[in-house]
């Protein structure tokens, strides 16, 4: 997707990827003229960063675009457009930003916390045969009450403190196609005040660390970090026969951060065979 409100310089790197880079054919549909655009012809859609996007889609871009993931169809986005598609007045995917779910915390904290434990832990053998708990946690839970009002104080403190180019560390899921030549982690540009929501059925590819192992270089303020840490970076989602991929902040920022890149190029081409269905004539 091309034109205002696409960052020139967003949309100006990923055409630069899949046509210089990549030497594949890209069709390029202004923004302005979505909504009368016959979507039957592709599979995959790349939203790329920009503001406003719901006012110059307009409700029937909107449509037209849940249509089509529906249909089978692949949408990619990633920073503020990912925002958008977040949004709960949109409803177009099922992750959500954290300022939207600020009463529903706890849900994604034990969400989290079940991923975590599944990950790591022992059983004891004595305990097995004996009949007693065979499963020793490696941490405990910690169950407190929290001040709603205070949550939503802290999170506009962190959003004014956000970061403007911290480079940050995510853990990638290696079980998931989207990491499929991704080592453990990648270093991401992180230079947004969103964070990203998720708990199953969407699968969470790539992960923020934890507070300790956030920060890889650049200014990262307390206040941020707290906000940020193991929030998600790529998710994975079903809707319809189609699927959407959203990343918190741009994955090829100025075209140089070649490890992110490297998930975006799997979301790209092996989106449409991975996880839809959906094919056109070549």
């Amino acid at each position: 997707i091309s034109g205002p409100p696409t960052s020139t310089y967003s949309f100006g790197a990923t055409w630069h990827l899949i046509d210089y880079k990549m030497k594949s054919r890209a069709s390029l549909i202004n923004a302005m003229n979505f909504g009368w655009q016959d979507l039957t012809k592709y599979n995959v859609l790349i939203l790329p960063n920009g503001r406003g996007m719901k006012k110059a889609l307009g409700d029937n871009g909107i449509n037209k675009l849940r249509e089509w993931i529906d249909d089978g169809g692949t949408l990619i986005s990633y920073s503020n457009s990912a925002a958008f598609l977040s949004d709960s007045s949109v409803s177009i995917s099922s992750v959500r930003l954290r300022r939207q779910v600020l009463d529903n915390l706890d849900s994604y904290d034990n969400d989290l916390f079940i991923l975590k434990e599944a990950e790591n832990f022992s059983i004891d053998s004595v305990a097995l045969w004996e009949g007693g708990d065979i499963y020793t946690s490696s941490e405990s839970k910690e169950v407190t009450e929290k001040n709603s009002k205070k949550i939503k104080e802290l999170d506009q403190l962190g959003r004014k403190f956000r970061p403007q180019g911290a480079i940050l560390k995510v853990n990638m899921d290696k079980e998931h196609w989207l990491t499929v030549g991704c080592g453990d982690f990648v270093p991401v540009l992180y230079n947004t005040g969103n964070v990203l929501m998720a708990k199953k059925p969407i699968n969470v590819a790539g992960r923020l660390a934890d507070e300790n192992n956030l920060r890889l270089g650049g200014l990262l303020w307390p206040e941020a970090k707290s906000r940020i840490a193991e929030s998600a970076w790529v998710t994975q989602e079903y809707r319809g026969k189609g699927q959407i991929i959203l990343f918190a902040t741009e994955p090829h920022f100025r075209g140089y951060f070649k490890a992110s890149e490297r998930v975006l190029l799997n979301a790209i081409y092996l989106g449409p065979g991975m996880g839809t269905r959906h094919s056109v004539e070549w």
